[in-house]
Formats: C-alpha cells, structure tokens, sequence
C-alpha cells in the first residue's frame, strides 16, 4: 500500500488509522466471507490497516491467514471438480475428485430435504481434499494459525472452506466419508442458522455423518458411529 505525502501528517494517519481498524474489527466479528471479492476486499483492508499499524501483530496475523486463504493450497498439481452446488479441489486425483463431489452433491440433497430453504447465492461451496494429513495440518495453520491435530477434516466458517485428508489408516474410506458428511453438513447449515446452538448443530452433524449414499442418494442413515461406542464403554 502507497501512502501520498499528505498521508504523512499526523492527524490524517490517526484519522486513517481508527477508520481502517474500525472496518477491521468489524471484518473478525461480521458473516464469513464466502465470496472471492469479499476476501479480495478485506485483504486490502488489511495492507491499509498494516501500513497504517505496522506493529498490530493481530492485524498482520489475519491479513496472512486471508492471503493463504485467497491462494488454496500449494499444490503441485490440482485436480478439480465442479458441479452446482460445489468447486471441489484434490491433489489425490481426478477420479477420487469426481467421486467426491458427486457424493457431496448427493448429501446436500438430502440436507436440503430435511431443512427446507436453502440460501441464495451465486457463490459454490470450496472443498479441498489433501492426500496427507501433513498438508491438511499446515494449510489450516496457514488460514487459522491452528494445525487442528486432532482432526481428520474441518469447516472454516471464516471463509466457507470445507477441509478433510483422506486418512491412510483408512483403507475402506468409511471414516474419511463420515467426517467428509459431517463437516458438510456444517457447510450447509451455516448460511441457513448462523447461530445454531454448538450442541444441536455437532448432534445433527454426527447424526447424518453415518448416511449412506448409493447411485446418487442417500439409502440410509443414522447409524450408530463405532468410535463414539468405544469411547463410552
């Protein structure tokens, strides 16, 4: 960001400075910016507001979470899937890619069926597969500035991005599957009951993660989840 010479006086850099942090503050607390303008736009925010600050760690640490949100993930190679209601992205494969984007189409179908409306919007739901956990763990510190190490996939509300690894201890992709509905299941909900209370939102989510989906559709669900099990005897 380029200041001009009358930037530099020092009552219009307070003035600049309280304006653009009040557009900040509203940034951390407003709806998630799902849409790539709306990102595109806060980045700039932020380069203004770093200019303006440039020793607000806060700042400086979410203009570099909104930055690696814009860029994804860095990839080798890319594979990617679009259908209506979904832009997935893979550096597994094109088949699994395609595989994946048809069964999430097929879940928010479902979902869409149980909660009625959906929301209005032009914008697709981002999903990225990484192929370790290693990748899945540094692209969601690189956004969130937390590695999530105790998960196998996660929903960033912040940016709408839905993220999983597909878990080699996993041969059968049965758990990778039901974290994949699980956390989908976030994605759709969020836009429709933004302030879904934390307990009912994670017990419809484990509810219909087990959901069984043949030939397009869903044929089954609710089936008991085998770790939550073990974990109570």
């Amino acid at each position: 960001v380029e200041l001009n010479d009358s930037d530099y006086s020092a009552a219009t850099i307070r003035v600049k400075r309280q304006a653009v942090l009040k557009r900040i503050r509203h940034l951390f607390k407003s709806r998630p910016m799902s849409e790539r303008v709306q990102l595109e736009e806060a980045l700039k925010d932020l380069s203004m507001a770093l200019a303006l600050d440039p020793w607000n760690d806060e700042v400086r640490a979410f203009r570099r979470n909104v930055s690696n949100a814009l860029k994804g993930p860095p990839w080798q190679r890319t594979h990617e899937e679009q259908t209506e209601h979904y832009v997935v992205r893979t550096n597994i494969s094109s088949r699994r890619c395609a595989d994946y984007a048809q069964e999430l189409e097929a879940i928010r179908t479902f979902y869409t069926q149980q909660f009625g409306g959906v929301e209005k919007t032009s914008d697709k739901a981002l999903v990225y597969i990484f192929d370790t956990r290693e990748g899945f763990q540094s692209y969601a510190q690189l956004t969130t500035d937390d590695r999530v190490e105790s998960l196998l996939g996660c929903f960033l509300p912040r940016y709408r991005q839905l993220l999983l690894y597909e878990d080699r201890d996993d041969p059968s992709l049965e758990e990778t599957r039901r974290v994949l509905y699980h956390e989908a299941f976030h994605q759709f909900i969020s836009p429709l009951i933004p302030e879904m209370p934390f307990w009912l939102n994670e017990g419809f989510a484990d509810y219909f993660s087990t959901a069984r989906v043949e030939g397009g559709r869903v044929t089954a669900r609710g089936a008991p989840i085998v770790g939550r099990l073990r974990d109570l005897r």
